[in-house]
C-alpha cells in the first residue's frame, strides 16, 4: 500500500516503553520498564513487530514444564502482515496480520492510533485488548534507530541538509508544491486566500491574501516564524500557528473562532501531504423561540 504516511513510518524503530492500561485506571509493565523490541516498516506498507522482556531468562531444560512455557509466552510477543488502511484525520491505520505469537490474531486485523511526537519518537496505542480475564489498553513509545531513518531520507529525497532532514512524503520531483485555500470567515465577511508552499515537503511558508487588518497583522507574525516545520507541529506541544492566532486574538479583543488560523494549518498540512485536500464545511444554524 503507497501512502505518504506509511512512507514516513519506513524503517527500524527501537521499543522503549510499554505499558497495559486496565479499566480501573491500573497501569502494568508486564515486559518491565526497560523492554526489548524492533518495529519495522517498509514503504509499500509491509510490518513486523516484536516486543518483550529484556532479562528473559533461558530454560533450564530441553523439555520445560508448562509453567516455564507460559513465561516464555507472557514474556515476548510478535506479529507481522502488511499495512492495508490509514486514516490521516484520525490518526489511525489497520495492520492485516499474516503470522503472530497468538494464533488467533493470524488474518484478522490489528488496528493502531499512532501518535507522532517528532521525528523520531511513535507511541501506538491499541483499542481495549482482551488479556488475563479483562480488557486493556496498550501503549508502545518507539524511537527510530538514527541510521534507518538516514536511510530513509536518503532514499526518498536529494534536498539540502537539514537538522532533522525532509519529509519523505512528497517526491522530489513533485516539488515544490502548492496548496491553496478560499476562506469565507462568515459574517465579518472579509475573505481570506492562503497559500502554503513547500520546496522540500516539510518546510513551509505562507500567504495571506486578505483585506482584514487583523489577519494581516497575523499573516505578519507567521512569517517571523516561517518557514514551520509541519511535522513538528504533530507533536505534544502547542501548535505554534494556533498560538500566535490565539495571542493576537486575545491580545486585540477580536473573536478566538475565526477559521482563517485552523484553514491556514489545513492548507500547510494538504501542502505536505499531512492531510487529503478535500473542502471542510461548516453550516451553523440557530433555534428561534416560537
Amino acid at each position: 500500500m503507497e501512502n505518504a504516511r506509511i512512507r514516513w513510518l519506513a524503517g527500524c524503530w527501537d521499543l522503549v516503553e510499554s505499558t497495559f492500561t486496565a479499566g480501573d485506571g491500573a497501569v502494568r509493565e508486564p515486559w518491565g520498564a526497560a523492554p526489548i523490541g524492533v518495529l519495522l516498516v517498509t514503504p509499500s506498507g509491509e510490518l513486523s513487530a516484536h516486543g518483550g522482556r529484556r532479562d528473559r531468562a533461558a530454560l533450564a531444560r530441553v523439555q520445560p514444564t508448562s509453567d516455564e512455557k507460559q513465561l516464555v509466552y507472557d514474556d515476548y510477543f510478535s506479529y507481522h502482515g502488511h499495512i492495508v488502511r490509514v486514516d490521516d484525520q484520525a490518526g489511525t491505520f489497520v495492520t492485516l496480520v499474516e503470522g503472530a505469537t497468538d494464533p488467533a490474531w493470524i488474518g484478522g486485523e490489528q488496528l493502531r492510533y499512532l501518535d507522532i511526537e517528532d521525528d523520531d519518537s511513535i507511541v501506538l496505542r491499541t483499542p481495549p485488548l482482551a488479556m488475563a480475564g479483562g480488557a486493556v489498553v496498550g501503549r508502545f513509545a518507539w524511537s527510530r534507530r538514527v541510521a534507518a531513518r538516514e536511510a530513509v531520507v536518503r532514499s526518498t529525497s536529494s534536498a539540502g541538509p537539514r537538522k532533522t532532514g525532509p519529509h519523505p512524503g512528497i517526491r522530489e520531483e513533485e516539488r515544490p508544491v502548492k496548496a491553496r485555500a478560499q476562506i469565507d470567515p462568515g459574517i465579518c465577511c472579509f475573505d481570506t486566500i492562503v497559500t502554503a508552499e513547500t520546496e522540500d515537503g516539510r518546510y513551509v511558508t505562507f500567504e495571506f491574501d486578505s483585506e482584514c487588518e487583523i489577519i494581516q497583522e497575523f499573516a505578519a507574525q507567521i512569517r517571523e516564524i516561517s518557514p514551520v516545520d509541519a511535522i513538528a507541529t504533530l507533536g505534544p506541544q502547542e501548535n505554534p500557528i494556533l498560538q500566535k492566532a490565539r495571542e493576537l486574538l486575545r491580545t486585540i479583543g477580536c473573536c478566538e473562532a475565526c477559521i482563517v488560523p485552523a484553514g491556514a494549518l489545513k492548507t500547510m498540512y494538504v501542502a505536505t501531504v499531512l492531510a487529503l485536500p478535500k473542502d471542510v464545511t461548516l453550516q451553523l444554524t440557530k433555534n428561534k423561540k416560537a
